[in-house]
């Protein structure tokens, strides 16, 4: 049992002990009102049986004393974060952390040693941002290894990808959780808009003036965008309420929109890709493409751009990486070496981390 002691709000063990004794074959209608009544019944139940209970990521004593079985033949494993807890009786085993080489060796497992190698630094950071804890470690590695390609558009893809879940997976009351999802949200429907708003005004007007055979693909982008601003739109009215009160038909509701949105944004990107982007290479200059660059650039929120600049930059290609570090301003270059790198790998830790 799951007892979210690291989260913004820990289980109560009232409510676990109603888990339990349903799941020890008690009728629903028979559960006792009180907590002190239903610590009584589960004592009962477990008295004859033989009994392992897990309690998993305990947040205090108080917490875990009701739910454990008070007769011999029957025991309890608590793995929590917290020292200071050790229930009476109980013998404390104490599983050290891998220390910092050990933790990147762990994360090469799942990202591959070539990973590793490529940028041993970073490898250094994102082992500290998920503190070294191998459940971190190998969420955050199994998801790099997952990825379908490195890049600007295959990493958007994996990411809108996975929103919908992060959103699911909200526990009720853990508000700090929700803010951190819907930050992330919120996050990558800024750049969608800043993206497209930027295609509206300064790419497509100039495709249709110079592509005449291509005016339906053109239309179609446009088309498409209208109804991405809209969905876009629809998602963000909804952030909100889950961010305050993170209950599951909320939540539901804003992943069922997240889903759609990403099922119309991948139509989207697979037609751009595909026929849009071989047309802009063939009809834009470099002076242009920098254009549209700047032109992105200006519609993002100054406050946002550094945390722009190094999520681009964590997703980005050596390729890709390249041109932005020669495009970008020293002052900005130096400001991601020494924080924006690693407050970005932090940052995703968390997000990603169980």
């Amino acid at each position: 049992m799951d007892l979210r002691g690291d989260g913004g709000q820990p289980a109560d063990p009232a409510d676990v002990l109603v888990d339990f004794l349903l799941a020890l074959g008690m009728p629903a209608a028979e559960i006792p009102a009180t907590p002190t009544a239903r610590a009584g019944a589960y004592r009962t139940l477990t008295a004859d049986r033989r009994t392992l209970v897990l309690l998993d990521n305990a947040s205090d004593t108080a917490q875990v004393t009701p739910l454990l079985p008070g007769t011999p033949g029957n025991a309890a494993l608590i793995t929590t974060r917290h020292r200071s807890l050790v229930p009476p009786g109980a013998t404390r085993f104490e599983v050290p952390v891998p220390d910092r080489q050990e933790a990147v060796a762990m994360l090469g497992r799942f990202t591959g040693d070539a990973e590793i190698a490529a940028d041993p630094e970073l490898a250094l950071e994102l082992v500290s941002a998920c503190g070294q804890l191998p459940l971190a470690l190998r969420i955050n590695g199994a998801r790099a290894a997952a990825r379908p390609g490195r890049g600007l558009g295959a990493q958007f893809r994996r990411s809108c990808a996975e929103l919908p879940d992060l959103v699911r997976g909200l526990r009720p009351g853990d508000t700090a959780r929700a803010a951190l999802v819907v930050d992330a949200v919120r996050f990558m429907l800024l750049g969608l808009e800043a993206h497209h708003a930027s295609e509206d005004e300064f790419l497509w007007p100039r495709l249709a003036a110079r592509t005449a055979g291509q005016t339906e693909a053109i239309a179609r982008m446009e088309e498409q965008h209208h109804r991405l601003e809209k969905l876009v739109t629809q998602v963000t009215g909804a952030l909100d309420r889950p961010a305050a009160d993170p209950r599951q038909p909320l939540c539901e509701q804003v992943a069922a929109q997240l889903a759609e949105l990403g099922s119309v944004l991948n139509a989207h990107m697979d037609e751009e890709e595909n026929v849009v982007l071989p047309l802009a290479a063939e009809c834009l200059s470099v002076a242009e493409w920098e254009e549209l660059g700047e032109i992105s650039l200006a519609k993002l929120e100054k406050k946002h751009l550094l945390r722009d600049f190094s999520a681009l930059m964590a997703v980005a290609t050596p390729e890709e990486q390249r041109t932005f570090l020669t495009k970008a301003p020293r002052p900005a270059r130096l400001l991601w070496r020494l924080s924006g790198r690693r407050s970005h790998a932090r940052w995703e830790a968390r997000l990603y981390r169980a």
